[in-house]
């Protein structure tokens, strides 16, 4: 590289270290000359302070009297920059004084850059002081609105005054003592900062103050309206219905943690209320149930068809009739549906969805029928009604007395009618005569049995043979025997 190539070089590295460089500071007070400065610097007392602001002393060089006059500005109102240039200013003198050979001046000088160096620090921790208020305040202003921030705001607002607000700073709930603090904290700012800073601050926390209590105020009456919404929900099933709705309505998330645990206690509260209404309201209607005597009157009224007992039938059913004729009866007139059966009489009951509307509307399981065959034709219908509640028998028998006429025999429990085809028994049962699915719930049963005077013969018969053959040496009986003894000896 050549001497040109070099310098031009430098150059370039000259021009970028300079673009580089950070700006020269820039100040808001007065540069006075180097002359008034070594005058000023001259007077420089080591031992001496002034206060510059409460609780805060420099040099007294940087009183009042010595340093406003000749920098036009007090020096509470200086910045770091103004420091940081005075120490600049004060520099590029001493050095100007050493030149000339002047080491007073540039001893002068020297101190008074000290001096200026611990006023800036302690000024710095001034000017950081008072604008950690102004962000505190700001940071209060622009809180969302809670029942507590008008009280917090009333806090800052007295520490800014200087009053102790240790108390009313503890006295805040738990979830709101940072914020709490963050007010009271304000009390250190009152000896920092000036009469007009500490009312410009204390004005704009009256006017977010003000606001707060409106919003406030307006929250107030929105939760005096939610509860007066929740009181007037009445204890009900359609009440269980609105209040889901309300809850569902309502927009807490905008609420405090605080207001948000009430309305959830108030909602749980009414929603106990609700289930022990129904609760009550269901256990009166099941007692209403078990002790309101049931319809078996009424009941017996409108299945038993016919005045004489040769002429009576249960709704079209009767003994003769072909089994398949008294099946679709069964299952289209009644409703009914097969049940599966394992011998025995054939079986044709409700289904479950008709037994839960019989119990809640009528009190009744609906019945069941079963059919005794002779030779594919009945030979004996049953009809068994189960209730909720207890069957009075002395009503029962007074309704069929009316309708057939005297009884043939009987008890306090069944009344028997003969005729010279047929037999009716109607029974009256405050217990389950018959254990089926869907039973729980009932108490009490009426039982019609209608069978011909043929079955009966029919059944006697079947008696006879069997007591004979088992009578019979067992080697002697045959294999189809056997099994009809199993069965009953009941013919095909």
């Amino acid at each position: 590289m050549n001497l040109r190539t070099g310098l031009r070089t430098l150059a370039g590295a000259a021009l970028v270290a300079a673009a580089l460089a950070p700006p020269a500071a820039q100040a808001d007070i007065a540069q006075p000359d180097c002359g008034r400065l070594e005058e000023w610097s001259a007077k420089l007392d080591p031992a001496a302070t002034a206060q510059a602001a409460p609780g805060v002393t420099v040099n007294a060089l940087f009183g009042d009297d010595l340093a406003q006059p000749l920098f036009g500005q007090k020096v509470f109102d200086w910045s770091d920059n103004d420091f940081r240039a005075l120490r600049g200013w004060l520099n590029d003198c001493r050095r100007a004084a050493l030149k000339r050979k002047d080491k007073d001046a540039g001893a002068h000088l020297y101190e008074a850059g000290k001096a200026a160096r611990d006023a800036g620090r302690a000024m710095g921790r001034i000017t950081r002081a008072r604008a950690l208020a102004q962000r505190q305040v700001d940071s209060l202003l622009h809180q969302r609105d809670a029942p507590e921030m008008a009280e917090i705001l009333a806090i800052a607002q007295d520490a800014l005054r200087g009053q102790d607000v240790a108390a009313r700073v503890a006295a805040q709930p738990p979830a709101w003592q940072g914020m709490a603090r963050q007010a009271g904290d304000l009390a250190q700012a009152h000896a920092i900062l000036t009469e007009a800073e500490r009312s410009d601050l204390i004005g704009k926390l009256e006017g977010r103050r003000a606001t707060a209590a409106q919003a406030q105020a307006a929250r107030q009456d929105a939760q005096a309206d939610l509860n007066r919404r929740l009181a007037a929900i009445p204890l009900t099933r359609q009440g269980l219905g609105q209040l889901n709705s309300l809850v569902y309505d309502t927009p807490t998330n905008t609420m405090s943690r605080d207001e948000l645990a009430a309305f959830n206690a108030a909602v749980q509260a009414k929603r106990s209320a609700i289930q022990r209404q129904m609760n009550a309201q269901q256990a009166a209607a099941e007692h209403a149930r078990a002790t309101q005597p049931a319809p078996a009157p009424e009941l017996a009224q409108a299945v038993l068809v016919g005045d004489t007992v040769d002429a009576v039938s249960i709704r079209g059913l009767a003994p003769g009739l072909p089994f398949a004729q008294a099946a679709a009866k069964a299952q289209g007139e009644w409703g009914y549906k097969e049940a599966a059966t394992f011998g025995g009489p054939k079986q044709f009951t409700t289904t479950g969805r008709q037994l839960a509307r019989f119990k809640e509307a009528e009190r009744r399981d609906g019945g069941m029928l079963l059919f005794d065959t002779m030779r594919g034709n009945l030979g004996k219908v049953t009809y068994i009604e189960h209730f909720t509640g207890p069957v009075d028998g002395g009503a029962l028998g007074r309704v069929l007395v009316q309708r057939l006429g005297k009884s043939d025999g009987g008890s306090q429990t069944h009344l028997e009618w003969h005729g010279e085809s047929n037999h009716l028994k109607v029974t009256a049962a405050n217990r389950i005569v018959r254990q089926e699915r869907g039973n729980r719930g009932f108490r009490s049963a009426m039982v019609v049995e209608l069978w011909s005077q043929a079955y009966a013969d029919y059944l006697e018969a079947a008696k006879r043979r069997c007591a004979e053959l088992r009578d019979s040496p067992t080697g002697q009986l045959s294999a189809n025997e056997k099994q009809a003894i199993l069965f009953g000896c009941l013919e095909p």
